[in-house]
């Protein structure tokens, strides 16, 4: 069966330690472990990562929220410290508890508990970076954490902010295209995206980069594949990768504007990309 001291032991062996600071990326229901309530099993996670990164531990969750386009605005789209993230059901949860930090960055925000969780948060507002938070994870000599997440829908975590560091986010297609109102200090402003992390279904194509230099080790938390990464390391590999060759992120979607539509990734191969899929959008929309 899987217990609490069963979750405990596997992240244990998988290499997490007392004092960690931590960027968990999850999808719980994959490790197979429920309480009696999806409370009180929430409840027993906090416990778990207590136990196993101590009073020096630090754990961060991104708890990022919805934008939409400068032409459809949303005035009920106002980010704040409660406001509803899309990222799962345990940065949800912990949103909810007083003893989590937020950051305040209206899209790209991270739920945090621990030791350093008000440090590391505090430094992440409207003018920082999307992904700049990692940064603080780097620092810390920290680790990436993907409990479940293994899969062509997560990339590993050092990806949008390597690209950060390259300047990639800073040449989306999307870019000035995607904002969300938020709250300072009782006072609604409207925030534009200057920097866009993009497509992360091309991001399991990092993985051999990081199996052949001996960056990531996998195992079994309850029923869930993961993986544990250190986070300069994984960064500085990934970031290496990306400089040599921006394409090998590219997904499998050959009409995803993200991956083919970008300057950066394709150069003049995107003046067909976009002729096509305008010309299929309108056979599309006249029948």
């Amino acid at each position: 069966m899987i217990s609490k001291e069963t979750i405990i032991k596997d992240l244990k062996d998988l290499g997490l330690q007392e004092g960690d600071c931590v960027f968990l990326n999850s999808d719980l229901l994959r490790v197979g472990y429920l309480n009696k309530t999806k409370k009180k099993t929430l409840e027993d996670w906090i416990d778990i990562f207590k136990v196993v990164l101590g009073e020096k531990g630090t754990l961060v969750l991104p708890s990022y929220t919805a934008t939409f386009f400068i032409w459809k605005k949303n005035k009920n789209v106002i980010f704040d410290r409660n406001f509803p993230t899309y990222a799962g059901a345990f940065p949800s949860f912990l949103i909810g508890k007083e003893e989590a930090y937020r950051s305040t960055h209206p899209t790209h925000s991270c739920i945090a508990i621990g030791f350093d969780a008000k440090d590391i948060t505090s430094k992440h507002t409207e003018e920082n970076l999307s992904y700049s938070i990692l940064g603080e994870i780097v620092k810390r000599n920290g680790k990436f954490l993907l409990l479940g997440t293994i899969d062509k829908n997560n990339a590993p975590q050092g990806m949008h902010y390597a690209q950060e560091l390259l300047g990639y986010t800073k040449k989306s297609p999307y870019k000035y295209l995607l904002q969300t109102y938020y709250r300072k200090k009782n006072k609604v402003s409207l925030f534009t995206k200057k920097d866009i992390g993009g497509c992360s279904r091309g991001g399991y194509n990092l993985y051999g980069e990081l199996v052949v230099n001996n960056k990531i080790t996998f195992g079994k938390v309850g029923n869930a594949e993961s993986a544990l990464m250190q986070a300069n390391e994984t960064t500085e590999l990934i970031k290496k990768k990306l400089r040599d060759k921006p394409t090998i992120t590219q997904c499998d979607h050959k009409d995803c504007i993200d991956c083919y539509g970008s300057f950066y990734m394709n150069g003049l191969k995107i003046f067909p990309f976009y002729i096509k899929l305008i010309f299929s959008k309108i056979m599309t929309n006249g029948k």
